[in-house]
């Protein structure tokens, strides 16, 4: 059963941009244990299927 993630801690930052100041908000997501185990598989196994691609070429 897959949830949606409800959950994120918020980082903001504040920097100048030509003088202007700009928010900047960054939000990662709260996981558990084994959503985070699960989202790490899934992002080695993209970026094995992308090493293999750009090998080949």
């Amino acid at each position: 059963m897959e949830q949606t993630i409800e959950r994120f801690t918020v980082e903001t930052k504040t920097v100048y941009l030509s003088g202007k100041p700009v928010t900047l908000t960054n939000r990662t997501p709260v996981l558990t244990p084994e959503q985070r185990e699960k989202r790490r598989r899934e992002i080695e196994d993209r970026l094995y299927d992308v090493c293999l691609k750009h090998r080949s070429a």
